[in-house]
């Protein structure tokens, strides 16, 4: 209590004296950003398993309709045909005039045709107030269109919050995959340093010779990538406090061994 008082004491009669506050408002902008993000994730998240819920009762087969329920055209599709019976009397033109406009011409006649096929084979019956069912999922699709929408605006801001204090994270490879927590954003982008495409080359050479030098020790590949998280955090360090771009360094003679 008495050391309240004298901390009040000082602070009343020597307020001229203390320093204007510094809110520090740049970081926290970023930090309220990243949980708006984090929100927007998990709810559609949660839309999505929602959708993949009801939509089986009138497309039994809709896995088969497009690569990705996200993408734009497959949620405009589901939009604008929420039901098998929403179909009902469209032809394989029609529909495939449709799919042209969403997918930029990357889908049309022959899409058309093997989702009227698949449609048919089901040969899904109408449900008791299927208008209902039809407004669910309409309603599904439109909040997930907002939201992809809402992340898009969400990452054009950070990325352009980011310029501002010239750290230069964008240049390291796989820097925009994966969750936006932090251990779960180190672990994926040690994933993307050490993934090696269909051609057996190594995004990151140096870091994937580290990674097998690892698990040749003795390590298990949960361990290697461990490793490597410590590895980009020096990394990351680095960057920040020295206001550096990321560059690729050449892999050497010898594989790179622990410190």
């Amino acid at each position: 209590m008495w050391d309240a008082r004298c901390v009040y004491a000082v602070l009343m009669r020597r307020y001229e004296l203390l320093p204007d506050a510094d809110p520090k408002d740049y970081y926290w902008v970023v930090k309220q950003l990243v949980h708006r993000r984090n929100a927007l994730v998990r709810t559609k998240s949660a839309l999505l398993q929602q959708f993949h819920e009801q939509i089986q009762y009138d497309y039994p087969s809709y896995k088969k309709f497009f690569h990705e329920v996200e993408c734009n055209t497959s949620i405009v599709f589901f939009e604008r045909y929420p039901s098998s019976q929403t179909l009902e009397e469209t032809t394989v033109e029609e529909l495939g005039e449709f799919l042209r406009i969403p997918s930029h011409n990357a889908c049309s006649t022959k899409r058309a045709k093997k989702i009227l096929e698949l449609v048919e084979a089901d040969a899904v019956k109408a449900h008791d107030y299927q208008f209902g069912r039809d407004l669910i999922i309409q309603s599904m699709m439109r909040n997930i269109r907002f939201i992809l929408d809402e992340l898009k605006r969400i990452d054009r801001l950070q990325k352009k919050l980011l310029k501002e204090v010239d750290y230069h994270l964008e240049t390291l490879p796989g820097k925009n995959q994966g969750n936006r927590e932090l251990y779960s954003m180190l672990y994926l982008l040690a994933m993307q340093q050490v993934h090696v495409n269909t051609k057996g080359q190594a995004r990151n050479p140096v870091l994937r010779a580290y990674f097998e030098s690892k698990v040749s020790a003795g390590k298990t590949k949960i361990q290697a990538l461990l490793c490597i998280m410590r590895r980009l955090v020096n990394i990351i360090y680095s960057m920040m406090k020295n206001n550096t771009v990321y560059r690729m360094p050449e892999l050497p003679v010898n594989e790179a061994t622990d410190d």
